[in-house]
């Protein structure tokens, strides 16, 4: 079984390449992320990263921010990776 991380950013005028993009929710420049979800498809691991500041990740601390903050991240995956999910 193979392992495939994907990294989740807010657009901006950074190199895709590198380590440095913009938080998910503020899209101020970071290099911290956020281990959010796994999904197993056919034989391949799928780990989720989000690019998160400090800032908006303290915002979590409250559950409904982080059930709207998981809610967003959830859509924005479904949308970029529909082939992992079963059509309904």
């Amino acid at each position: 079984m193979t392992i495939q991380e994907h990294y989740i950013y807010n657009n901006s005028n950074l190199p895709k390449a590198g380590w440095i993009h913009a938080c998910i929710e503020c899209r101020e420049y970071t290099s911290k992320t956020i281990f959010f979800k796994v999904i197993q498809h056919k034989n391949v691991i799928h780990e989720f990263h989000i690019h998160c500041c400090p800032r908006c990740k303290k915002r979590h601390s409250n559950i409904s921010n982080y059930i709207e903050f998981s809610k967003m991240c959830d859509n924005i995956i479904m949308g970029k990776y529909k082939s992992l999910f079963p059509s309904g």
